[in-house]
């Protein structure tokens, strides 16, 4: 039986799973031992990281290696990719995809599946464009972002180099940092707060109504 060809975008979404995979699993041996990698200042446990050991792991998108870490007293029990699974779920396939098309950082989407059936409060943002013929669109979705000027300025690089050339209006709810990050990338454009709108859109429907009576 022939071969299935591979191409540069299964090859591309192979090599975005396994990222993700590693970086999830290394955030769960972070919560294991109570520290993260080097932090040893914070480190309570006698235990400790050991070598990874590399696991062939089955997807869509063909096979693909990746990096499991283990502890050296053997106790770290993997939740993400567990000790004997050797196949990517179609589940998990598809929900890493979407999330990545949508914007989302690697970052975040390991954060989103390690807190991935667990009850956990955290902030999505969301940016949204509207064009000049008033298409809507969801430019990415970012979560659990802290609200400072650097975050903000990563995340409008971002959508920058992914082809945002220009904005005529940006509205942001009082976020902090954001104006200035906005400033930053996109000097040109008129940065207002949804509050701000809100109040002068009732302002004007207050000053319409009294010179209609």
């Amino acid at each position: 039986m022939a071969r299935k060809k591979d191409t540069p975008q299964k090859a591309a979404l192979r090599e975005m799973m396994s990222v993700i995979l590693e970086g999830a699993l290394d955030q769960e041996m972070d919560e294991e031992l109570g520290y993260s990698k080097y932090d040893y200042h914070n480190k309570e446990t006698d235990n400790s990281r050991n070598e990874h050991s590399q696991k062939t792991m089955h997807t869509c998108c063909g096979d693909m290696k990746i990096d499991i870490p283990w502890d050296r007293k053997g106790e770290f029990e993997p939740q993400i990719v567990k000790k004997y699974q050797n196949t990517v779920t179609q589940d998990m396939e598809e929900k890493n995809i979407s999330m990545y098309a949508k914007g989302m950082t690697t970052n975040d989407i390991e954060s989103h599946m390690r807190n991935e059936g667990w009850i956990v409060k955290r902030a999505v943002y969301i940016a949204i464009g509207i064009d000049m013929e008033g298409h809507k669109d969801v430019l990415g979705m970012y979560v659990g972002q802290n609200e400072s000027a650097k975050s903000w300025l990563s995340i409008l690089n971002g959508l920058k180099n992914r082809g945002v050339e220009d904005i005529l209006i940006a509205c942001v709810d009082g976020l902090t940092g954001f104006p200035q990050a906005i400033e930053a990338v996109f000097p040109d454009l008129r940065s207002s707060s949804v509050s701000s709108i809100r109040s002068v859109t009732q302002q004007s429907l207050f000053s319409t109504r009294n010179s209609s009576r």
